[in-house]
């Protein structure tokens, strides 16, 4: 006998809808589904926002899995649907988009000279993916991140598809960051759990003892960087990746915050300065524009420039050239500036009179897709 209940999911907004379900057989999941397509049908949500999770009426997450019944959830009881954005991931050959239901769409394979049957050491990619938190993506493989904590992989196992040596440790995951050819994952009690290959940052053994009281962590093609609470940085993986901070291990600089290009790291000093270092053609280098690089606020990367936001509006820029290391044809007009983004292979920056710059080249896709979206989620109602 099919059992039919009503239920009520309402936005912070105030904004609700009334749905009937079978509580027996229609799971959260669904229920989130249908309450979406309902809110978007109106016109309360737009393409890009989603119903992340249902709170009920007692305050309780919802389990996706469960059914309505198994959830406990009352006739005419009121959830409440949190929201969130989609993000976009680029790599390589690929562009997943996590969607704001925490469902994923990748659109590539994940290898930019392989299919799938051919590669070596494949892990197959499950058939559906839910609740997903976030995505990371190798050069050949996907690492997804479940609001359960848990870490799903696929992919080439020679290029951190392969996680079963570190299966048990990955639960209660925060963060999951990739290289071109392995993984880190930032666990709740803020150490790190690398995999992959063991050259090129997949082994963060070495430094197990201090990676402690992670604040944050970015990867390089090849090596990774984490702000330990202390303010320092620890690097692994390969040296010509960035994995050197003996500068500033001897110098004792305290960090604010770290970036990354593919081939270097920059960090945001306390006292608002800034130190580069790995690959020169990567931004690895800022000697040419150090004394410029005072009273930085805010530091952005894309896949091989670096960009810093100073208080009194300005932008300094360094690194390849063909991705935004060279900002002179736009600097004149880079004044007043409130903030900076950055896209795979641009920067754009948001103006005080509503303006949009995005240098070095404002033509591409893929790029002002992400800034858009960047944008929208730091700033609402700004926009490319």
């Amino acid at each position: 006998m099919l059992v039919t209940m009503r239920v009520t999911v309402a936005l912070v907004s105030g904004e609700r809808v009334e749905l009937s379900e079978n509580a027996k057989d229609t799971s959260v999941a669904q229920l989130r589904r249908a309450a979406q397509a309902a809110f978007r049908r109106r016109g309360t949500l737009d393409k890009i926002t989603g119903i992340a999770w249902l709170i009920s009426s007692r305050g309780v997450k919802l389990s996706s899995a469960s059914s309505l019944k198994e959830a406990g959830v009352q006739e005419d009881e009121v959830l409440t649907g949190i929201l969130r954005r989609d993000d976009l991931i680029f790599h390589e050959s690929t562009c997943s988009i996590l969607r704001g239901d925490g469902s994923l769409f990748t659109v590539g394979d994940g290898s930019p000279t392989k299919e799938p049957g051919d590669w070596e050491e494949h892990v197959a990619k499950p058939e559906y993916l839910e609740d997903v938190r976030q995505i990371g993506a190798s050069e050949a493989a996907f690492a997804a991140l479940l609001e359960d904590g848990s870490v799903v992989t696929w992919g080439d196992g020679r290029y951190g598809a392969d996680s079963k040596a570190v299966r048990r440790k990955l639960n209660g995951i925060r963060r999951v960051i990739a290289s071109n050819y392995a993984f880190a994952a930032v666990c709740e009690d803020r150490t790190v759990v690398a995999w992959g290959d063991p050259a090129f940052g997949g082994d963060a053994s070495p430094l197990q003892s201090r990676l402690r009281g992670v604040e944050d962590i970015k990867a390089t093609s090849c090596a990774f960087a984490a702000v330990l609470e202390d303010s320092s940085v620890m690097a692994w993986g390969h040296p010509n990746g960035g994995s050197n901070t003996l500068a500033l291990r001897r110098l004792r600089l305290r960090v604010q915050q770290i970036e990354a290009t593919s081939g270097a790291f920059a960090a945001l000093l306390e006292d608002g300065s800034v130190l580069a270092w790995g690959d020169p053609d990567q931004g690895g280098d800022c000697r040419a524009v150090r004394k410029k690089l005072v009273n930085v606020r805010e530091l952005r990367a894309n896949s091989g420039a670096f960009a810093a936001l100073r208080r009194d509006g300005c932008v300094v820029a360094w690194g390849d050239h063909f991705t935004g290391g060279d900002p002179s044809r736009v600097m004149d007009e880079l004044r007043g500036v409130k903030q900076i983004l950055a896209g795979r292979y641009s920067f754009g920056a948001l103006l005080p009179d509503g303006r949009r710059i995005v240098w070095p080249s404002p033509s591409l896709a893929a790029d002002r897709a992400e800034l858009e979206i960047q944008s929208i989620k730091r700033s609402p109602g700004d926009s490319f």
